[in-house]
């Protein structure tokens, strides 16, 4: 009888400290997802106060941003709306690092937040390799190119600027974007 008692309160034990390690699943995602768009102002307000509590939600908000998800923009642009500082520059930031996968989606979102080509169409790093910075413009560009290039083209050419500040900086030796 004792085994039994003590593994019960040990196996809930694990599975409870495990369950909040793991990475929401599309479908588990659609339920905060929906939280997000339904309650921005309280979304942030919680991202706020529990940045730790958010940090996976915000990368998987990323990967399903990558991916093309209509939920996943409109969550973005809801919470964008109520965001201050920080989080507004994270959310633009996570905006513009969706520009490769879709700058369609990112150009839409752009638009509805009434967001300029500089806000959504320059590196989105802080101190990051020149080469990754590099491939990131080169691969918005291409996409921008065959999937929008008239509605992408003060992106294309906001694009091309910052290839060719980063371009200066290197040759001074300040690679920083």
């Amino acid at each position: 009888m004792k085994v039994k008692r003590i593994f019960l309160p040990v196996t809930l034990i694990l599975v409870l400290a495990t369950a909040g390690c793991q990475q929401p699943t599309t479908a588990t995602s659609e339920g905060w997802l929906t939280h997000l768009t339904e309650q921005p102002d309280q979304s942030v307000r919680d991202i706020g106060a529990y940045p730790e509590r958010w940090t996976a939600r915000l990368n998987t908000l990323q990967q399903m941003l990558d991916q093309g998800d209509a939920l996943a923009f409109k969550a973005l642009e809801q919470l964008y709306l109520h965001a201050d500082g920080s989080l507004a520059t994270t959310l633009r930031f996570m905006l513009a690092k969706a520009l490769p996968y879709q700058p369609v989606q990112v150009l839409r979102s752009a638009a509805e937040l009434d967001l300029s080509a500089e806000d959504v169409c320059t590196p989105p790093f802080i101190e990051r390799p020149p080469e990754e910075v590099l491939a990131w413009l080169g691969a918005s560009e291409a996409a921008l190119m065959s999937q929008a290039p008239e509605s992408g083209e003060d992106c294309i050419l906001q694009l091309r600027e910052s290839r060719h500040q980063l371009g200066e900086r290197k040759s001074t030796g300040a690679v920083s974007p």
